[in-house]
């Protein structure tokens, strides 16, 4: 993104800004885990490697389905952190 690369078509543009805001304008309010995984390109395993839990709670997370309260607030805070990068 420093250099201009768009990180959803991974093209090069000199104003980056501007292409985002007309070809992507979404793509700064991703906020649920499934469209930051997507943004990031990243699965549910790498996901889980990088939170700390099994790749089966990150299918359950995206789906809403119930989980512990201590995975949960691992995948919280791991979407709370990429909203912020991705914001950036």
């Amino acid at each position: 993104v420093m250099n201009g690369v768009c990180p959803c078509c991974n093209q090069s543009f000199g104003n980056l800004r501007d292409h985002m805001k007309t070809e992507h304008p979404d793509f700064g309010e991703v906020r649920t885990m499934f469209a930051l995984r997507q943004a990031f390109g990243m699965t549910q395993a790498a996901v889980a490697r990088e939170a700390g839990v099994d790749g089966t709670h990150v299918s359950n997370y995206e789906r809403g389905k119930p989980m512990a309260e201590n995975v949960k607030r691992k995948l919280d805070g791991w979407l709370e952190v990429h909203c912020a990068a991705s914001a950036a």
